[in-house]
C-alpha cells in the first residue's frame, strides 16, 4: 500500500496555495512523534532531501494527541493519510509537495501457520489497508507477491 503524507492545520492558520511545499513546515510550528519514529524519520529525510531543515519544537507520541494540538493553534503538522483526522471540526488537511508516499506491507513467512489471535490481528490490518485504498484513494500495490501474501491463509511453496 502506498500512503501519502498529508499536511495538517487549525481551521485558521493560512496556508500556501496546495500542494503545500515541504519547505513552509521549516517557518512553522511543527509537532511530529519523537525522534525513531518512522514518521518522523520520512518527514525529516523528506526535508532534507529537498535541502530545508524542519525544526521540530513539540514532540508527541500519539497522533490524537497532535491533533488536538494542532486544533488549538499551537503546531502544524505532517501525518499518513490514513492517521489524519477526516471531518473533524477546527482542522483542515491538504496534499504536501514533494513529500514521497509512504510503503505500507504486511509480510509473514510462506507456510507460517497464524494462531487464531494472530490471524485476527492479521484481518483487521488487512481490512484497514482495504478502507484506505476504498476510502482515500491509496494505491495498492498489486504485484504477484503482494496478491499472495494478502491471500487469506497464504501459500505454500
Amino acid at each position: 500500500l502506498e500512503e501519502a503524507f498529508v499536511a495538517v492545520v487549525a481551521s485558521d492558520v493560512e496556508v500556501p496555495e496546495p500542494p503545500i511545499p515541504v519547505a513552509w513546515f521549516a517557518t512553522q510550528q511543527l509537532a511530529l512523534p519523537p525522534s525513531g519514529n518512522p514518521v518522523r524519520r520520512e518527514v525529516e529525510v523528506a526535508a532534507r532531501n529537498q535541502g530545508v531543515t524542519v525544526s521540530v519544537p513539540i514532540e508527541v507520541e500519539g497522533v490524537r494527541l497532535i491533533t488536538d494540538i494542532v486544533r488549538s493553534g499551537r503546531a502544524v503538522t505532517i501525518l499518513p493519510q490514513t492517521a489524519a483526522p477526516r471531518g473533524e471540526e477546527g482542522v483542515r488537511t491538504f496534499a504536501i509537495s514533494g513529500m514521497p508516499p509512504r510503503r505500507l506491507a504486511l509480510v509473514r513467512r510462506r507456510g507460517a501457520h497464524l494462531s487464531i489471535a494472530d490471524q485476527t490481528v492479521w484481518d483487521v490490518a488487512v481490512g484497514i489497508m482495504e478502507r484506505a485504498v476504498e476510502e482515500l484513494g491509496a494505491e495498492a500495490l498489486t504485484d504477484e507477491v503482494d496478491a499472495e501474501l494478502l491471500a487469506p491463509g497464504g501459500t505454500e511453496q
